[in-house]
């Protein structure tokens, strides 16, 4: 019997009902409990276990549920028959763990406030000024730890993302959580420990029925609260005098602090504040959790919160309209109900029952086709943001910024060149100071290490850099018969396809190869022979008026500052250069350590028939080592993950292909599905070639490290990254 004011069936409550009997129950096999499925939004009930006590022996049967009495949640079932609890029920672990969760919600000072159990004499109010009690002793506990940090030299700093602190606050904020624990937890056990004030009664009621009753409750009241109830107020005087004294010195201490210090302490204070609710109090409840579900097993298994049965049963409260307890107990004792009135009203709960199987199932196939939607559209958009992460992980905000730093490098006057002079001008004033660097910003001399990277101080030349030319075949102009004797022998230098390009090799000078002066001075490597690149190493080259081939007549660079000017010295005045040039291609890479980043960078000049000059760039900036650091594992577990989710897709609509058979095809959402396979297999494909070629570009790197003046190519590896990302 409750009191009417009193709300049953509340969140993290504990409702305890006394109820008479002709005689005892005896051993209790099953308990079976069930509801209406009425009461508007706070209809579904979920139910942790049901104690049932016999007040006269002594003897308890457990009966665990944990599940939701509702047709909205859980299982959509609202009777449920539950099996007396065995001694491997109640386990060790099961009892602590449900100890833990009704302390959190019961002991934790702060959580508390907000779950609060419905009918606990430790009030809201009590609980928040205890709160308040912890936060004026923390507070004077590090004003007075904090004078420590003037005999402190040397400290050491830690930072955590945008929060950084110091050794000395972590121990000051440590020490300060545990000198003030024993203080509050005094506190909170004087109001915990308190009985509450007895109300008399206004009624009489018959003195043989109160004993008898009194004698039977008492069987169940545990010697918990067993302070008197003028404690109460010792507790309350306590509070406030602990209230005003720790706001009053530390408002003195405060009046001797800086800024500095001021804004140090209010760290360690909030520190310490963090530490009370997320370390201290949940360390204080699981280990007395464990104190009591390991060791004292029998007494957790027993435990029901008797300060509530003093506080929802009336034993002394006795009104007009309703005659007390006692006399409701002695007259409840001599009733009885009629088998017809009994089978009537079971009866009744089954034909209710079946009612609600029907509406139960109804809606767990509407909840079911509910959870298959959002778990379709969470899924998905897990699968959207891990494809994001993995197809971006080789790019960042940092490889933008390498592309301008480096494009700004050479970028001085190359758009206004327009004859070969302004090209050789420009290789000479920008391209070499900027591949070669000589000397710092300050004007001293760098070291021979440092001479191995361009300009910008950080980005390493991988090889060297060359010149490529792609030319076209002389030819015979095609004028008409009329004008033919006007333009006798004049050969025209037209064509852009690969079908026109040069491929003849040459003397210097441009002087065409024959047998007769095959002795003179030629090399197979010059700037004046035809060079194919190895197979698949290099890639067409893409400009703004036309493409071109791989192929070329190329010419190295040089390893230093005063080979590079010499070669483009020796190549302006041997007019290397000429009307019949189509394309001049200057090709490096180099490698950023710091931000793990490849660039290749290729600046292109095609020369016109008729004149004039197009230049363009192309700065490819790319990773080779993906998976480096902490960031590159975070990839891989994404890549791995990514994977996984592909194969549980393919697995789930292989066996949707299996059961359905033609009708799979007739949806259009499974022909979606059947696209997202195929691009996710191009991907693996793509992924397999992109991270092949990156490895064999690496291994030509190391392969190829020693030699400063050769040019490895990386045209695959840049090319199948881009295609990937």
């Amino acid at each position: 019997m409750r009191k009417k004011t009193q709300k049953t069936f509340q969140a993290g409550g504990v409702d305890i009902f006394l109820m008479a009997v002709e005689e005892s129950l005896g051993d209790l096999h099953r308990l079976q409990i069930w509801h209406d499925n009425q009461g508007g939004d706070d209809r579904a009930w979920k139910l942790d276990k049901v104690i049932v006590r016999d007040l006269q022996s002594g003897d308890t049967n457990s009966f665990l549920c944990n599940h939701w009495l509702s047709l909205d949640r859980g299982d959509g079932r609202t009777n449920r028959i539950l099996p007396a609890s065995t001694e491997h029920d109640l386990s060790s672990f099961h009892l602590f763990t449900t100890k833990a969760a009704r302390d959190f919600r019961n002991e934790h000072i702060w959580l508390s406030t907000l779950f609060c159990p419905s009918g606990s004499h430790f009030s809201k109010v009590q609980r928040l000024s205890c709160g308040l009690c912890i936060i004026y002793t923390t507070m004077i506990a590090n004003a007075m730890w904090y004078k420590t940090e003037d005999n402190v030299d040397q400290t050491t700093v830690v930072n955590l993302g945008i929060v950084s602190f110091t050794l000395h606050e972590l121990y000051v904020s440590t020490m300060t959580s545990l000198c003030v624990l024993p203080v509050n937890v005094l506190l909170i056990q004087l109001f915990n420990r308190c009985k509450e004030k007895k109300q008399t009664g206004k009624n009489s009621v018959y003195v043989a029925e109160k004993g008898d009753a009194k004698s039977l409750l008492s069987k169940t009241r545990s010697s918990s609260q067993f302070l008197p109830h003028g404690f109460v107020y010792v507790a309350w005087s306590v509070l406030v005098l602990v209230c005003c004294v720790s706001a009053f010195f530390t408002i003195l201490y405060s009046l001797e602090w800086g800024p500095e210090k001021a804004n140090a302490w209010l760290k360690t204070f909030l520190m310490s504040f963090v530490q009370d609710v997320f370390v201290v109090e949940p360390v204080k409840i699981l280990a007395f959790s464990a104190l009591v579900s390991f060791i004292c097993k029998k007494a957790a298994v027993v435990s029901t919160q008797d300060d509530h049965v003093r506080q929802n049963i009336d034993v002394d409260d006795s009104s007009p309209s309703e005659g007390g307890l006692f006399a409701w107990i002695s007259h409840r004792a001599t009733m009885r109900v009629a088998k017809q009135q009994l089978h009537m009203a079971l009866s009744k709960h089954h034909k209710s029952d079946a009612q609600s199987q029907k509406e139960r199932k109804k809606k767990e196939e509407t909840r079911k086709q509910t959870d298959n939607v959002i778990q379709e559209v969470v899924g998905f958009f897990l699968i959207v943001m891990i494809l994001l992460v993995v197809a971006n992980g080789g790019t960042n905000v940092y490889s933008h910024h390498a592309y301008n730093t480096l494009g700004g490098i050479f970028q001085t006057d190359f758009d206004q060149i327009q004859t070969a002079d302004d090209y050789w001008s420009w290789a000479r004033d920008v391209l070499v100071p900027g591949l070669f660097q000589e000397q710092h910003y300050n004007g001293d001399k760098v070291g021979w290490r440092r001479k191995l990277f361009v300009s910008d101080g950080v980005s390493y030349r991988i090889g060297a850099a060359r010149f490529k030319q792609i030319r076209v075949e002389s030819r015979s102009c095609g004028f008409h018969q009329r004008y033919t004797s006007l333009f006798l022998n004049q050969e025209c230098n037209s064509g852009n396809s690969f079908s026109d390009g040069e491929k003849r090799d040459f003397l210097p000078g441009w002087r065409l190869l024959s047998s007769s002066n095959l002795s003179e001075d030629f090399h197979e490597q010059s700037p004046w022979t035809y060079q194919i690149p190895e197979s698949g190493g290099e890639l067409p080259v893409m400009a703004d008026i036309a493409t071109y081939g791989s192929g070329g007549y190329v010419a190295g660079v040089g390893r230093n500052k005063d080979a590079a000017l010499a070669v483009i010295a020796d190549l302006k005045e041997a007019d290397w250069i000429d009307r019949y040039t189509r394309t001049v291609v200057v090709e490096f890479t180099v490698y950023n350590a710091n931000i793990n980043f490849f660039s290749t960078m290729s600046y292109t000049v095609e020369f016109l028939n008729m004149g004039g000059a197009v230049p363009s760039r192309s700065i490819r900036t790319y990773r080779l080592h993906r998976f480096v650091g902490p960031a590159g594992y975070i990839i891989l577990v994404l890549h791995i993950l990514y994977v996984a989710c592909f194969l549980y897709t393919l697995y789930r609509e292989v066996k949707l292909m299996k059961e359905q058979g033609k009708r799979y095809c007739r949806q259009p959402w499974n022909l979606l599905e059947i696209v997202n396979i195929l691009v996710s297999f191009s991907a693996f494909a793509v992924f397999a070639v992109d991270y092949i070629t990156s490895r064999r570009t690496l291994n030509k790197l190391l392969l190829h490290h020693h030699e400063s003046s050769k040019f490895i190519s990386s045209d695959l590896a840049s090319f199948w990254n881009q295609v990937f990302v």
